[in-house]
């Protein structure tokens, strides 16, 4: 497929900023009519008498479009800039939007599937960010990842072959593909690497994580 005209990709640019415009005018039309769908019953809250949670960032890990690191990814949210680009991993042009956020300029490799190759990358940049070491290891380290699912790259060949008749004979490759997509794959990947013991817990937000 050739890349659509640059006028078409602008059109389409533009309905999304109308769908996203309605969406807020109906969402404010909504909040003035029933606030209790946006605000949470008195009943709800947290008693007086209970202190609330605090919660310390340590250290902080980006793997994005944008470059190397969290100072990358900040530094273009400041200069109001984007970082999407034609898309380069496949042919988007059937699904009538060629434009992503692909983290090119990280070179592959053989040892990892792409998606835990970039979430090890983050978690890297937090563990140097946060001063993490060995000594913070044990049954006390706890790990809670929100994603989608981990190797989603590689589960598009299955999707393929089995998505309607005639299937083919599983091969030792899909049963491999299989255990890597499974979205709690990358939260214990993250444990074995840093020698967490402690709880592991699998946070489910789909394309909000970008994953």
């Amino acid at each position: 497929h050739r890349p659509r005209p640059l006028e078409e990709m602008a059109k389409d640019w533009t309905r999304t900023l109308q769908l996203q415009r309605r969406y807020e005018e109906t969402r404010h039309m909504y909040r003035a009519k029933l606030p209790l769908l946006f605000e949470a019953p008195a009943s709800l809250a947290a008693p007086p008498s209970q202190p609330p949670v605090r919660v310390v960032v340590t250290g902080l890990g980006v793997t994005s479009a944008a470059g190397d690191g969290a100072e990358a990814a900040w530094r273009l949210l400041l200069d109001g800039r984007s970082a999407l680009r034609p898309v380069e991993l496949f042919d988007g042009a059937p699904y009538g939007n060629l434009l992503a956020g692909e983290a090119l300029h990280l070179p592959r490799t053989d040892r990892l599937p792409r998606g835990l190759q970039l979430l090890e990358i983050a978690l890297d940049e937090v563990l140097r960010d946060a001063g993490w070491g060995p000594a913070q290891r044990g049954a006390d380290t706890a790990v809670v990842l929100g994603t989608c699912q981990a190797d989603i790259e590689r589960a598009r060949r299955i999707h393929r072959d089995f998505a309607q008749p005639p299937y083919r004979d599983p091969e030792e490759e899909d049963f491999e593909a299989f255990a890597t997509y499974r979205p709690n794959a990358g939260t214990a990947f993250v444990a074995d690497r840093i020698g967490a013991e402690g709880p592991q817990s699998t946070v489910g937000m789909v394309c909000v994580s970008s994953s």
